[in-house]
């Protein structure tokens, strides 16, 4: 299962507003923006020639990654302003020699050009102390960003060593590259932490841990089917299908609970014959799990005719969880129940236990005639 975050796979490709994102992105130097940002210790630290150099380097860096369309820095702005100013000498196409020699081209652009002032206070403020230089990318899936993102992670780290800068990624790309990682993190957590509090809930009712554990088995299996789907279908993990698990382990802990106690009541409380009380269970309780099922299953496939790409798979998701629930309560869980024969369903209960005909479990694979 792969993690995504982007709008096109929440919106659909179809979209013309999708399709001229990726034309723009096709054509262009990326709309989706990766900055990093560059503190000093005192005004003027950006434009130090070793600050510039340093900066044109993970520039350089930076357009080595995939997906990475262009880059626009303060060393940018120099070294492009030096060689205008140079009368595009070919040996001036470099960055000044010194601090005051960027200080007075940069002021002499700054003071000519209200449109470039503008675009060079989207890199470098007024005081040259704090500096930004954007990375634009040309796709914003997650997996993309991933790499463009821990690539200059690693290289931050050592880059600016020696200098009196800090350097810190931010922009829209990494955030949501940081949301996305916690929501994978929290997943797995989220999906163990719902499966263990039902347990407890189970537990609490039936007064047995097996009684826990076998309404977990349905529970279980309707998670590992649902993740099993999304991964044959290529349905990423974002932040609304994260919420799968959770939700079909809400919606399907009913019915194991329904069946069990329903068996519990019959062969424990009023000691009937199991053949009888399996029987009475799946006539009666069975019925009204399937219906129920039903019922929320197609509640949830409302969602198919929406346009939203996200919540049709929102809604055909948590009707398959609910289904696999339905059925393995229906099928699975009795066979296990008969076999194993579980204490807290078969104990004979003592006010029941002294009545005549009352009936005790037999051996597994033994004959309950």
């Amino acid at each position: 299962i792969e993690t995504e975050l982007a709008k096109v796979s929440m919106t659909g490709v179809e979209r013309r507003d999708v399709q001229a994102d990726r034309e723009l992105n096709r054509l262009f130097h990326g709309t989706y923006f990766l900055d990093v940002l560059l503190e000093g210790e005192k005004p003027g630290d950006m434009i130090d020639p070793k600050t510039l150099s340093r900066i044109d380097a993970l520039e350089r860096f930076a357009k080595t990654l995939p997906h990475v369309g262009g880059t626009v820095s303060v060393a940018g702005f120099a070294r492009k302003v030096h060689h205008i100013l140079n009368h595009y000498a070919p040996d001036e196409n470099k960055l000044p020699g010194s601090a005051e020699s960027a200080r007075d081209e940069l002021t002499l652009i700054r003071s000519r050009s209200p449109t470039k002032l503008a675009d060079l206070r989207h890199v470098v403020d007024d005081d040259y102390r704090v500096a930004n230089v954007r990375i634009r990318l040309r796709s914003g899936e997650f997996v993309d960003e991933a790499v463009v993102v821990e690539a200059m992670e690693g290289r931050l780290e050592e880059h600016f060593a020696g200098l009196p800068v800090q350097a810190s990624l931010a922009g829209r790309v990494n955030m949501d590259y940081h949301w996305m990682k916690l929501v994978v993190r929290s997943n797995a957590g989220n999906v163990a932490l719902s499966m263990s509090l039902v347990v407890a809930c189970m537990v609490v009712m039936f007064r047995s841990i097996a009684g826990g554990l076998y309404c977990l088995v349905p529970v279980a299996l309707a998670v590992l089917y649902t993740y099993g789907v999304m991964g044959f279908a290529g349905i990423d993990l974002s932040i609304s299908t994260s919420m799968f698990a959770a939700i079909a382990t809400g919606v399907g802990v009913d019915y194991p609970t329904h069946i069990l106690d329903r068996l519990r009541l019959r062969i424990g409380f009023e000691g009937a014959e199991p053949r009888e009380a399996f029987a009475e269970t799946m006539g009666s309780a069975g019925k009204a799990v399937l219906f129920n099922a039903a019922a929320v299953a197609f509640g949830f496939l409302v969602l198919t005719v929406s346009e939203l790409p996200v919540l049709v798979r929102f809604g055909v998701m948590i009707a398959v969880g609910i289904a696999v629930a339905c059925a393995a309560s229906l099928t699975v869980l009795p066979a296990m129940v008969r076999w194993f024969q579980p204490a807290f369903i078969f104990r004979p209960r003592s006010r029941y236990a002294h009545r005549p005909g009352f009936v005790k479990a037999h051996p597994p694979g033994g004959s309950i005639e």
